[in-house]
């Protein structure tokens, strides 16, 4: 019986193949959402293995703006080059297929964030960040209003049109 070819530890597996496919570090939910698609329904069990990984020195969680991605460690990479052709080469075709697919998908997910947080008026507070190496480069915070003071927005911004308009047909 090949090394990573039972339950626990081919899902270990997986999960470093995944972080190989996609030669870039992936959130847990992107992780996850790569299982998923490979018959791994559930996410409670994905990120319990990425903390066993972790605790064992294969992956690392790096904190980013308002986030954590995983990368692959060199002990991490070591196993892979060990065991990752006990994987069954369809499902090792299944991951790179669909991380080729949604790399892109992906690395935007990393690189931009919008966050938005309720505010007390019903409006919300929204952050949008471009984040390169784990920081934001470039961060703008607007204050989105509630749907009465969008309405009352809209209300005063056609006032003044109509002012405007009768002020340029008088002229």
């Amino acid at each position: 019986m090949a090394f990573f070819s039972n339950g626990e530890d081919k899902l270990k597996l997986m999960i470093l193949f995944t972080l190989e496919c996609a030669e870039m570090p992936l959130s847990r939910e992107q992780i996850a959402t790569v299982m998923s698609e490979n018959g791994v329904e559930n996410y409670f069990d994905v990120c319990e293995h990425i903390i066993d990984l972790e605790a064992n020195g294969c992956i690392a969680s790096v904190p980013t703006f308002k986030m954590q991605i995983i990368v692959m460690t060199p002990r991490g990479e070591e196993i892979m080059n060990l065991f990752g052709k006990n994987l069954p080469k369809s499902l090792r075709e299944s991951i790179e297929g669909f991380v080729g697919r949604n790399k892109d998908e992906f690395r935007r997910e990393n690189t931009s964030r919008i966050i938005t947080t309720p505010l007390p008026d019903g409006g919300f507070d929204a952050t949008f960040a471009l984040v390169e190496n784990g920081d934001a480069i470039f961060e703008i915070r607007i204050k989105l209003p509630n749907a009465l003071q969008n309405q009352n927005r809209a209300a005063s911004r056609a006032d003044c049109l109509r002012c405007l308009n009768a002020a340029a047909q008088a002229a």
